[in-house]
């Protein structure tokens, strides 16, 4: 698996595993008019990186129409790649550097942020930063860990004659961006009840966002030693049948010549942690 903010490229897909700090980064980039809004009591003092008011359910009333508005010119984005420079070209190239809880400025560079926002589509995104501006402390959380997207084409280049003229020449059009999310899971794990619920809203949003089942590849005799293993760890945690009453089932089994100690399969993943950044510095 990548690790955090690392970026790979496999089958012409780019991909992060981010643990969702790239949707929180679009997030405060769109919606920065209204976590630094002027509104009376939330900033104490000018080193805090966002309000006091936001992650409680005071945050989104107090702004309502200021972020109704970025929410409809984020819909209006749809997937153009113009549409979401002009929304967050201009706020990173004012507030680069500054600190508000959640953006990134240097974990993807501008071009790939509005690339993965346009692939998104702006009727998705719009339902993503509705869900954490009305409960941030929930729902900053429990995104999918791994986001994929596919870069821009390269560039066409061959030979050309001296008959082929500017007006002769027809280039493809490049196709429309595209952006995914996966929860990756191994043949063990199970999500969390909060990254079964962001998956399934995600999808309801139009979003393509799935688990990502891993499996393992073992040999036949990997799988009977894997299968006798956990049959015994069953057997000592539930008890024996008759025929093994007298006989006492200890917390090692043999395998083969060596002896393994039982070890419990982790039924499922930690709750992955909120990526929040730390309060910090923010020069308005």
């Amino acid at each position: 698996m990548l690790g955090v903010a690392t970026v790979g490229f496999v089958g012409g897909w780019v991909g992060v595993h981010d643990e969702g700090a790239v949707l929180r980064t679009l997030f405060g980039l769109s919606l920065w008019p209204a976590i630094f809004a002027d509104i009376p009591g939330v900033f104490q003092t000018r080193f805090q990186s966002a309000p006091l008011d936001l992650g409680t359910d005071a945050f989104f009333p107090a702004r309502r129409k200021l972020i109704e508005s970025l929410l409809a010119r984020v819909v209006t984005a749809s997937s153009s790649l113009e549409a979401w420079s002009s929304i967050l070209g201009p706020v990173w190239e004012k507030h680069e550097g500054c600190h508000c809880v959640g953006v990134s400025w240097t974990r993807l560079g501008l071009p790939a942020l509005i690339r993965i926002a346009a692939g998104f589509g702006g009727s998705v995104l719009a339902k993503i930063f509705r869900r954490l501006a009305v409960d941030y402390s929930t729902w900053a959380g429990g995104l999918p860990d791994l986001l994929l997207w596919q870069p821009p084409p390269p560039a066409q280049t061959g030979p050309c004659t001296t008959e082929c003229t500017p007006a002769a020449v027809v280039m493809p059009k490049a196709p429309p961006p595209r952006s995914k999310l996966c929860e990756v899971k191994s043949q063990r794990d199970r999500p969390s009840e909060k990254q079964s619920e962001w998956v399934t809203a995600l999808a309801s949003y139009g979003c393509d966002a799935v688990f990502l089942h891993v499996s393992e590849n073992e040999t036949a005799q990997e799988k009977a030693d894997r299968l006798e293993i956990e049959f015994a760890a069953a057997r000592a945690t539930v008890g024996h049948d008759r025929a093994d009453k007298r006989r006492k089932v200890t917390a090692v089994v043999s395998v083969g010549t060596r002896e393994a100690p039982l070890k419990a399969a982790a039924a499922s993943d930690d709750e992955d942690e909120d990526d929040h950044d730390d309060w910090a510095r923010y020069d308005k």
